[in-house]
């Protein structure tokens, strides 16, 4: 009876983990920079470490980290002061999205 009640419980564990939030072992984009302009600003994003990225925009300069999940890539500030990030990948253009507002913040270009 034991047994049936262990296997019951994990059964509801596993149920309960979902897919949808397995963060993506292979990671494409270590070592790649994308670029483009925002109100006639240069901004970068260059993909530095496996879990790590800086953005640049003007004259600032922002340490993020990141996960991908699903082909997602979702940014966290290091520091106070950054916005968090959901970028998608489409070829060579990447869409940036501010999670707060849920406004597209850059349009970059893999260079």
């Amino acid at each position: 009876m034991k047994n049936l009640i262990l296997v019951a419980i994990i059964t509801l564990v596993m149920a309960g983990c979902s897919k949808d939030d397995k963060v993506d072992s292979y990671n494409p984009y270590v070592g790649t920079e994308w670029t483009g302009v925002n109100n006639k600003v240069e901004v970068s994003l260059h993909f530095t470490k496996e879990n790590g990225c800086c953005l640049k925009a003007g004259g600032l300069t922002l340490w993020y980290d990141y996960q991908i999940k699903n082909k997602i890539i979702y940014m966290q500030p290091e520091q106070y002061g950054g916005y968090n990030f959901k970028c998608t990948v489409s070829g060579n253009t990447m869409t940036v999205i501010n999670e707060d507002t849920g406004k597209t913040t850059y349009i970059l270009y893999k260079t």
